[in-house]
């Protein structure tokens, strides 16, 4: 043993002092201390009785060696068995053990034949290494199971590679049930010839022991179990497996590609595996002949993979071709048609925005100024005639036979105020009656007056107090209290209560209608004449002066509410100033701003109006907003013209169109069909000229940046042409990027494309993908991940379990017995199981799915057992180096021990 070497694998040194607690040592690293030599004799007395029952069981269960072939002594059944041991051992054990197994031990004595048994228990690994992969193991398996030994040493001495075979869960219980003959047998083996003779009665006790044996050994010596063995053993979850390839039985590739092999179709289903991966890949290296037949199969699906890339690549060249416009001569049509067209949209427009003040009347202002005044006058004199006269003649009529009214102090006063009261009169407009009483007045003479009398010189008064009210107020109020002493003289007077209340009433008439109405406001002025006899508001002037502020529109409201006739005059006349005051005179187009501020000056005259029965401000709103669409449209039609007035080429219209969206909107509406066709032309040509030069990136650019103005400039069938020529693009992109990463091979393999697949398959870029990324997924799946480990994808195999000569399990006398069969076989098995493991793997991945089906059915029976951790054995003189001295020393004692145990 090497302990230099040992002790620095653990990071210690060999330490020559002595009082080092190796069993602490040893727990500390998992491990245990060496067994002397000197205890291996009396450990091996203790256990050969057990251990002897134990081989002896089993020999009778392998039945296949005894019961068919004649064996002369025992030892022939352990032949090739040496001495492990040296020293006391071999005293010790030559009294325990029968003579044949004895002479079989002193084999062991040289270190040559110990180092053949360890190296082959490490090449085998898992249970075989440890228990003979190290002297020290040997020692301790010798000391406690030394028949066991002897038959696993037979196979370890003569190279045996079946050394680490499963036996069938059948087989391990038939060997318990067997081995209650424990104490014959044990006869037989000390007896030689006839300990056989027992052995074959034992195994003839066992039912089928043949069948047994085969059941156990079979899927390790015939190549094609082999092959299937190895390949379940390797994958990790056999049931997930097997769902995986049923669900990919129909899985598509690229057309003329071989099928996919097991590992791509797992990939595919989901279920990726490394230890397949790793087998599938494993294989090329078995064999000249699988590896010729796997480059074959590589070099097929590349010449697929290309064939159809180039399939794809015609296709998309095809599609561009067609899409592709056939003649753009007519392009030039799209700027002359649109500049023609943007001239006479100007004119058209110039004569619509003329046309927007249509709607509103020409009138002239005093035609409809001086039909309000005739009115005016007209319902005053029928207010006057038909309803205040009445009224007082209904009073006079119920007035006292006898005058009764006493007024000579009023009208003295009245005579202070204004001199003489005929002054103020006419004595024309005046009756006889009232003539006289205003010259008795003036003569001083006083006397009681009718009613009829009393309300002529009380009107003559009232009016005069109105005519001087703005230029003297002072005499206007003095005038009103004389009308109020009059009142009084009424109220004292013998004029009957009836004629008193009619009397009231007419004065109500008069007070609270006929002058608010007719005689005070705009239209009092109206109706009162000024100089020269005309009146005081000329007609041409009458609309615009009861539109001049709030309390005007309520005059004109108060006097002809009810009379259709001036309501119509008024509104004539209203909208005519809206026209006159918003039309331009020299374009006349209406003004939207100044349309705005007229409505906006007059709106409570206008809502006062509109209460009474006018419609003036829907029309209003009608011309102003047609007038600004006109505007707007003006503006931006002039900028339109002056925009594409500046393109020199159809080809500059179109890159003007293609700035926006409004703007395609703005050219293609003012196309003719023809040149809408051309334009939609130049727009497709741009991507499919892009395509058909390979350049997908520029296409995609195009087709992005101008998305909605492309769609636009492409008409009613915009959105699918566009996408037609995204996805063209697109594929092209993906070509280009799938042909960057395609195997090249200068070989070209004829491939057979099936007969009844669509254009679609045929062209399909997609089976590429996915071929090309099953391939890289399997790869990486094969490939070390630890470089450092040097661990090749073979080598990874290996450990899993799947080659041919690392079949799993345990040594058992059965393998012992059969070794002279197996080893003919497995000379040339490895190639015979590598090209079985092709045709399944490869080219059948079907016909593996039972096996999984059958190994996932088993492993969800058998209860998962957990392997104990592998021991470690700390040899005496190893000893642990200071911590810190190096940098393997300075790490933790749970370092160490991670550290060890990896």
């Amino acid at each position: 043993m090497d302990y230099e070497a040992l002790a620095k694998e653990f990071g210690g040194v060999v330490s020559s002092k002595g009082g080092v607690d190796y069993e602490a040592l040893a727990k500390e690293f998992g491990g245990q201390v060496a067994t002397p030599l000197s205890e291996v004799p009396g450990r091996a007395l203790a256990s050969a009785p057990g251990s002897a029952a134990k081989f002896a069981g089993n020999l009778a269960q392998a039945g296949l060696m005894i019961a068919t072939k004649p064996v002369s002594t025992g030892g022939a059944i352990i032949k090739g068995v040496g001495d492990t041991l040296a020293g006391g051992l071999r005293a010790g054990a030559q009294k325990a053990l029968p003579e044949q197994v004895f002479k079989f031990l002193n084999q062991f004595d040289s270190p040559e034949t110990t180092k053949r048994i360890t190296d082959t228990a490490q090449a085998f690994g898992g249970a075989v290494a440890k228990r003979y992969g190290s002297w020290e193991a040997i020692k301790n398996s010798v000391a406690d199971d030394p028949f066991e030994v002897a038959g696993d040493l037979a196979t370890l001495l003569t190279g045996g590679q079946l050394a680490t075979m499963r036996m069938a869960p059948t087989v391990s219980n038939a060997m318990g049930r067997v081995a209650t003959q424990v104490d014959p047998t044990m006869i037989a083996l000390r007896t030689g010839v006839g300990g056989v003779n027992a052995l074959r009665s034992a195994a003839e006790n066992t039912p089928n022991p043949l069948s047994m044996v085969n059941a156990a050994v079979t899927p390790y010596v015939d190549p094609g179990a082999v092959a299937v063995n190895q390949f379940v053993r390797a994958a990790e979850d056999p049931g997930a497996t097997a769902a995986a390839l049923r669900a990919t039985q129909n899985a598509f590739v690229t057309p003329g590609a071989p099928a996919m092999s097991v590992s791509e179709r797992l990939v595919e289903g989901g279920v990726p595996s490394l230890g397949i991966a790793s087998l599938e890949q494993g294989l090329a290296a078995s064999s000249p002949k699988v590896g010729l037949q796997m480059r074959g199969r590589e070099l097929e699906q590349q010449s697929a993979i290309q064939q159809q890339l180039t399939r794809v690549e015609e296709m998309i060249q095809t599609q561009a071709a067609s899409m592709a416009p056939a003649d753009l001569s007519q392009l030039r049509q799209v700027r002359d048609t649109l500049m023609r067209n943007l001239a006479d949209e100007q004119a058209t427009l110039a004569n619509t925005a003329q046309g927007v003040a249509q709607p509103l009347p020409t009138v002239r202002q005093a035609d409809v100024g001086g039909e309000i005044q005739t009115r005016g006058r007209e319902m005053a004199k029928t207010f006057k005639d038909e309803i205040v006269e009445p009224a007082f003649a209904a009073a006079f009529r119920a007035d006292a036979p006898t005058p009764s009214i006493d007024i000579t102090s009023p009208l003295n006063r009245a005579k202070e105020i204004i001199g003489d009261i005929s002054a103020i009169v006419d004595p024309t407009s005046v009756p006889p009656a009232v003539r006289n009483l205003l010259k008795l007045s003036s003569e001083g003479v006083g006397r009681l007056v009718s009613l009829e009398e009393f309300q002529s010189v009380r009107a003559v008064l009232g009016n005069q107090a109105r005519t001087i009210a703005s230029t003297d107020r002072a005499r206007a109020r003095a005038l009103r209290s004389v009308i109020n002493e009059m009142d009084e003289a009424l109220k004292a007077s013998k004029v009957p209560e009836e004629g008193k209340t009619l009397y009231a009433e007419a004065q109500r008439l008069v007070s609270e209608e006929q002058i608010p109405m007719f005689r005070t406001g705009e239209t009092g002025k109206m109706l009162t004449s000024g100089s020269y006899n005309q009146p005081r508001t000329l007609p041409s002037q009458q609309v615009e002066a009861f539109l001049k502020n709030e309390d005007a529109a309520k005059d004109f409201v108060r006097a002809f509410e009810n009379d259709p006739r001036a309501l119509q005059s008024m509104q004539q006349g209203i909208l005519d100033l809206y026209r006159q005051d918003i039309v331009n005179p020299t374009t006349r187009a209406v003004d939207p701003k100044r349309a705005a501020k007229f409505e906006a000056d007059k709106a409570r005259q206008i809502d006062t109006l509109e209460a009474a029965g006018l419609n003036v401000r829907e029309t209003m709103d009608m011309v102003r907003r047609d007038a600004a669409a006109v505007q707007r449209a003006t503006e931006t039609l002039t900028k339109e013209a002056s925009k594409f007035s500046a393109a020199k080429s159809a080809d500059e219209v179109v890159d003007l169109a293609l700035q926006s969206p409004s703007n395609m909107t703005s050219v293609r509406d003012r196309l003719t069909p023809t040149a809408r066709t051309a334009l939609a032309d130049e727009l497709t040509n741009r991507a499919t000229s892009a395509i058909e030069r390979g350049d997908s990136k520029a296409a995609l650019d195009y087709l992005t940046k101008n998305e909605k103005a492309i769609k636009i400039g492409l008409g009613k069938a915009g959105a699918k042409t566009y996408d037609d020529l995204v996805e063209l693009a697109n594929l092209q992109k993906d070509f280009l990027d799938v042909l960057s990463q395609a195997p090249k091979t200068s070989v070209s393999v004829p491939v057979t494309i099936p007969k009844n697949l669509t254009a679609k398959q045929l062209t399909s870029l997609k089976v590429v993908v996915d071929d090309l990324a099953r391939a890289k997924a399997v790869v990486e799946l094969g490939t070390p991940k630890n470089k450092a480990a040097g661990k090749g994808s073979t080598e990874a195999a290996l450990e899993a379990g799947a080659a041919p000569n690392r079949i799993p399990g345990f040594m058992t006398p059965v393998i012992t017995a059969a070794k002279s069969v197996f080893r003919s076989i497995l000379d040339f098995q490895d190639r015979r199981v590598a090209a079985i493991l092709f045709d399944k793997m490869v080219k059948d991945p079907d016909s593996l799915i039972p096996a999984l089906e059958a190994a996932a059915k088993a492993k969800a029976a058998t209860p998962a057992v957990k392997q104990p951790p592998r021991p470690l054995t700390i040899p005496v003189g190893v000893e642990r180096a200071a911590r810190g001295a190096t940098a393997v020393n300075s790490m933790s004692n749970q370092e160490n021990r991670n550290a060890m145990a990896r």
